[in-house]
């Protein structure tokens, strides 16, 4: 009985998390798109990426936000990844934008949430 008391405030927490994740004030499961870019940008010092979506929307709307507005950090580019997945995104394709002296990585997805109509 501990183990359930234990158990049930982590998983509330947990989804939670998953379930309130907003760019430009709309949840990601919820962009009026077809496809997004996506670019993570790393923090030297943590190591940790801020994940940007790209759907069209003013470039100071992209960074993706939690429900109180606070961003987002993912450990790597790989779990950005497959959290965009589990919130039923597609990977289609990369690419690498050579600006200078750096390089960009970004990652086009397919928006399987959108209804389609005919």
């Amino acid at each position: 009985m501990k183990k359930l008391y234990l158990l049930l405030p982590t998983l509330f927490i947990s989804l939670n998390y998953v379930s309130a994740q907003y760019v430009n004030g709309i949840h990601i499961k919820d962009l009026p798109t077809n496809y997004i870019e996506i670019e993570l940008k790393k923090f030297p010092i943590t190591s940790k990426y801020k994940l940007i979506i790209d759907y069209g929307q003013k470039k100071d709307k992209r960074i993706v936000r939690t429900k109180d507005g606070k961003p987002m950090y993912f450990n790597s580019k790989i779990h950005a990844i497959n959290f965009l997945t589990d919130m039923n995104y597609e990977y289609i394709d990369s690419y690498i934008e050579n600006i200078e002296t750096r390089s960009n990585v970004y990652f086009i997805l397919k928006n399987n949430n959108k209804k389609r109509t005919n």
